[in-house]
């Protein structure tokens, strides 16, 4: 009860500061991010260059094709970034090749840093076990929690914790950018005096909550924002948008992305069948990501094979 009371009220006390600095004060966004950032950068390179020793290439051989396209609306979610760009553009000054850049260079860099992530965590912490991956998302816990009981060095469980809190701060700052923006667009509500701090309570409050109290919620959010929000926010919608303007409103050439209409109807391929695996999840025609891996602890523990 104890260790629960106190984990919250480290949890308060950080929206606390994060809500002071950055959401009262939104020019201090720039320098605070910036130096998480750079912590969570050198972080990461520590953490990759003490802790590729530690990979066991034969564990890397599990693989169950069948499932893998259930992660569907997940990888969408891990590669979110619409939500950011109107706040980017200012930032920016308008200019679309600046942008276009931010996009391709920060997709690019984040699939490279994920990909190796990806490497290091399933090289050292088993599928199965006590303290395994399977483990960690039944009991709710990140796999950095993990890490220490399979490593020999000190130092890789360490930079592993380390990583992954700068992480989860620089998200938090890069969302809360994009979605103050969104509130004070959305419900009108000015960017100045009183209105700056209600949305920066608008944005800490419900964060604080689900936080604190619903933990295993943010796996859920992950799954369902990817397969109903970028689904169509991001994807669908898009799509549609950029067909009306070129063939029905015909709107000048300047800017356009080269493919035409098949690419156009591949992107809306793509993201109309994640919303379709989304519904058919939530419908209970088919299992999700979570629901799928519970299924596989369950034929380990009972010795079954698949």
């Amino acid at each position: 009860m104890g260790n629960v009371y106190f984990e919250r009220m480290g949890m308060l006390n950080f929206y606390r500061l994060l809500w002071r600095n950055y959401l009262l004060w939104k020019s201090y966004c720039g320098k605070s991010k910036c130096d998480f950032f750079v912590a969570m950068i050198v972080a990461y390179l520590a953490l990759i260059s003490t802790g590729l020793s530690e990979v066991k290439l034969e564990m890397l051989g599990h693989r169950r094709w069948s499932t893998s396209f259930l992660a569907i609306p997940i990888l969408l979610t891990t590669f979110s970034f619409q939500t950011m760009l109107p706040s980017l553009t200012p930032y920016l000054k308008r200019n679309a090749i600046a942008l276009r850049w931010a996009i391709i260079g920060g997709t690019t860099l984040t699939f490279f840093v994920y990909l190796i992530w990806q490497f290091l965590v399933l090289g050292v912490i088993p599928l199965f076990g006590p303290n395994s991956l399977l483990k960690a998302l039944e009991v709710g816990e990140p796999v950095t929690q993990f890490v220490r009981q399979h490593v020999q060095s000190s130092w890789v469980s360490s930079l592993a914790e380390y990583f992954g809190f700068f992480a989860l701060v620089t998200s938090f700052l890069g969302i809360a950018l994009g979605l103050f923006d969104f509130l004070s667009d959305g419900l009108k509500i000015k960017k100045q005096g009183i209105g700056k701090i209600v949305l920066g309570l608008l944005i800490v409050i419900p964060t604080f909550i689900f936080s604190a109290y619903f933990e295993r919620i943010f796996l859920l959010a992950l799954d369902t924002s990817g397969g109903f929000g970028d689904s169509i926010l991001n994807g669908i919608m898009p799509v549609l948008m950029v067909w009306i303007g070129r063939y029905y409103l015909h709107f000048p050439n300047e800017n356009r992305v080269p493919g035409g209409k098949p690419l156009l109807l591949f992107v809306f391929a793509f993201f109309l069948t994640s919303l379709i695996i989304e519904i058919l999840i939530h419908t209970g025609f088919i299992c999700s990501i979570f629901e799928a891996c519970q299924i596989m602890l369950n034929q380990q523990q009972y010795g079954i094979s698949f």
